[in-house]
C-alpha cells in the first residue's frame, strides 16, 4: 500500500483556532460593552465628585472670604486665593463686592495635555461655580467666583479609564491563548490523530495490528464511538477474510476483472471527489470536517449491518457468488468512502499544492529562452491534437539565469487558457509571445485575439477559484498558479488587459539574473 500524504490543515483553518477566535471576540465585545458602561459611570462621579469639592471650598473659604467682602480687605481676599492656588484643577478665581469690584483674583496657568481635545468632546473646556455672600437682611454684598478646568477635573478619570481598558485587552489576550491550547487539545488533535490512523488501513489487506486504540480521554465521546464502529469493522472483515480465502484463490481471475473495474470506477471517483472537495471548500472548512464524519458513520454503519447479513449467509452455506461480488464491490465502495471522507480536510490543503510555489535551486540555471520557449511550443502542438491555432514567437536569442521549470509551467498554463476560454468552440486563432530584455529584467508580452474578458471578470482574474468555465469543469486556479509562478519562483510582476471581443493580454516582467542570493 502506498503512503498516504499526512494529514497538515493549515493552523488558520483548524477548528481550535476559529472556535478560540470566535470566542474571544464574543468576550471583547461583551468586555468592551460593560467597559463602556463602567467608564461611563466613572465619568459620571468624577464631574460629581469635582463638585462635591467645589462645594467643600465655598464652605472653607466662606466665613473668611465674607469678612473680606465686607470689610472691604483686598489684602485678606487675596490670601483667600492664595490658599486656593494649591487646588488641583482650579484655572481661575476672583471675588468681588457689591459693587462687582474686584477685590482679588487669581489664575493659575495649565500646560496643554494629551487629553485636551477628549476633554473637549466630553464636556466643555471650563466649568463656572459661584457662591453668593448677603447680609442678614438679605442684601447682596458679593460673590466669588470659581472656573474650573475640566481637564484637570478628569485627570484622574482618564487614568481609570485608561486601566480599564488595558486590563480589559490583557485579559481577553489571555483568554485567546487559553482557549486556543484547550480547543487544540481536546479538538483538534484527537480528530486528526484519528484520520491518521484511518489512513494506514488498507481496505484490501486488513490485519489486527490495525485495530484502533481507545484514548481514554475520548473513549465514551464522538471520537470513541468511531473507533468502536471502524473496531468492529475491521474485526468482522479479517473473520470473513480467513473463512473465505480459500474460495477467493479458486476464482482469481473473475475477482481480477472486476478489480480492474473497481479500480477504474475507484480512480473515477477520487477525481469526482477532488472536484466537490474544491467547490466545497468555498463553502468553508468548518463544514468540511463535520460533513465526512457524518458520512462515515453512515458508511460504516451499513457496513457493519451488510457484513453480518453475509456472514449469516455464509453460515448457512447459501451465499453465491453473485451475493459475493455485490458484497465485495460495496465493501470496497465502503470502505473507500470511509478513508476519503475521514482524510478530506487533510485532502483539501494538499489540493493546494500546486497552488504553492517554491524555488527549486536545481532548475534556476543560465539558459536560452528562446530555445526554451521554442521546446514548450513545439511540445505542446504536439500533445494537442486538434491544435489550429497560429503561434507567433518575436525572440532574440540571449542567456538569462533564472527557474526553467516555472517558465515551462507558465507558458503551458497560459496557451492551455487561450485555447479553453479565448477561441469558442476551437475557432482558429492567433496566439503571440513577444520577449525583450532592458538593463536589468526580462519582459513577456502574452496575447491572443480571443473573446477576451469584460472589466468586471478582469478584476478577479487571478483570484483562486475564478473561471468563467466552471460549468464545463473549470476549476478556476489557472491563472491563480500563474500568478503565483510569476511572482514567487521568478520573483516578478504580472499584469493583465483586455477588452471585449478584442482577446487578452500578459506582461510578464522578471529579472534578467534571477538566481537567489
Amino acid at each position: 500500500m502506498s503512503a498516504r500524504n499526512k494529514t497538515g490543515i493549515s493552523f488558520f483553518q483548524r477548528m481550535a483556532f476559529k472556535l478560540a477566535r470566535l470566542s474571544v471576540i464574543v468576550a471583547f465585545a461583551l468586555g468592551l460593552i460593560l467597559s463602556l458602561v463602567q467608564v461611563y459611570i466613572d465619568f459620571s462621579q468624577q464631574k460629581q465628585f469635582t463638585g462635591q469639592k467645589v462645594d467643600e471650598i465655598f464652605k472653607v473659604t466662606h466665613n473668611t472670604t465674607q469678612r473680606a467682602i465686607y470689610q472691604l480687605d483686598k489684602d485678606l481676599a487675596k490670601e483667600v486665593l492664595v490658599g486656593l492656588s494649591n487646588v488641583s484643577f482650579l484655572h481661575y478665581v476672583k471675588i468681588v463686592d457689591e459693587e462687582d469690584e474686584i477685590l482679588a483674583e487669581l489664575t493659575v496657568d495649565r500646560q496643554s495635555s494629551r487629553t485636551d481635545n477628549l476633554t473637549q468632546f466630553l464636556t466643555s473646556e471650563t466649568a463656572t461655580y459661584e457662591s453668593t455672600f448677603l447680609s442678614r437682611r438679605g442684601e447682596y454684598q458679593g460673590r466669588i467666583t470659581l472656573i474650573v478646568s475640566s481637564d484637570a477635573a478628569l485627570a484622574p478619570f482618564y487614568d481609570r479609564a485608561t486601566y480599564i481598558f488595558l486590563s480589559g485587552f490583557l485579559r481577553n489576550f489571555v483568554l485567546s491563548i487559553l482557549l486556543l491550547l484547550l480547543f487544540q487539545y481536546f479538538l483538534t488533535r484527537p480528530f486528526i490523530n484519528l484520520a491518521e490512523k484511518f489512513q494506514n488501513i488498507n481496505p484490501s489487506n486488513p490485519s489486527e495490528d490495525l485495530l484502533l486504540i481507545h484514548d481514554e480521554n475520548h473513549k465514551f465521546d464522538e471520537v470513541g464511538y468511531i473507533v468502536n464502529s471502524a473496531n468492529i469493522l475491521i474485526s468482522e472483515i479479517l473473520v470473513l477474510n480467513n473463512a473465505l480465502e480459500d474460495k477467493v484463490a479458486t476464482r482469481t481471475q473473475d475477482l481480477q476483472k472486476a478489480l480492474e473495474k473497481l479500480e477504474l470506477s475507484q480512480q473515477q471517483l477520487v477525481e469526482k471527489e477532488k472536484m466537490a472537495s474544491m467547490g466545497q471548500l468555498i463553502a468553508g472548512l468548518a463544514h468540511e470536517v463535520n460533513t465526512p464524519l457524518g458520512i462515515t458513520i453512515t458508511a460504516t454503519s451499513f457496513l457493519q449491518d451488510l457484513t453480518q447479513d453475509v456472514r449469516k449467509l455464509y453460515s448457512a452455506l447459501s451465499l453465491t457468488q453473485q451475493e459475493l461480488d455485490s458484497f465485495l464491490h460495496d465493501l470496497e465502495e465502503g470502505l473507500e468512502l470511509s478513508v476519503d471522507n475521514l482524510s478530506r480536510a487533510s485532502q483539501l490543503i494538499q489540493d493546494f499544492k500546486q497552488v504553492s510555489v517554491k524555488k527549486s535551486l536545481k532548475d534556476i540555471k543560465p539558459l536560452s529562452l528562446k530555445s526554451l520557449i521554442e521546446g514548450v511550443l513545439l511540445k505542446f502542438q504536439q500533445q494537442q491534437h486538434s491544435f489550429n491555432h497560429q503561434l507567433h514567437l518575436s525572440c532574440n536569442d540571449f542567456i538569462v539565469t533564472c527557474d526553467s521549470l516555472a517558465i515551462t509551467q507558465i507558458l503551458k498554463q497560459l496557451l492551455l487558457n487561450s485555447i479553453v476560454h479565448a477561441f469558442e468552440d476551437n475557432s482558429p486563432g492567433n496566439i503571440h509571445i513577444d520577449v525583450s530584455i532592458d538593463e536589468s529584467s526580462v519582459l513577456i508580452h502574452y496575447y491572443d485575439d480571443g473573446v477576451g474578458l469584460s472589466a468586471a471578470h478582469l478584476k478577479t482574474l487571478f483570484d483562486p477559484f475564478f473561471t468563467t468555465k466552471r460549468n464545463a469543469g473549470g476549476t478556476g486556479l489557472g491563472t491563480h498558479v500563474v500568478y503565483n509562478l510569476v511572482t514567487q519562483a521568478l520573483g516578478g510582476s504580472i499584469q493583465a488587459s483586455s477588452e471585449s471581443g478584442g482577446g487578452l493580454a500578459f506582461d510578464i516582467r522578471f529579472p534578467l539574473n534571477n538566481y537567489p542570493t
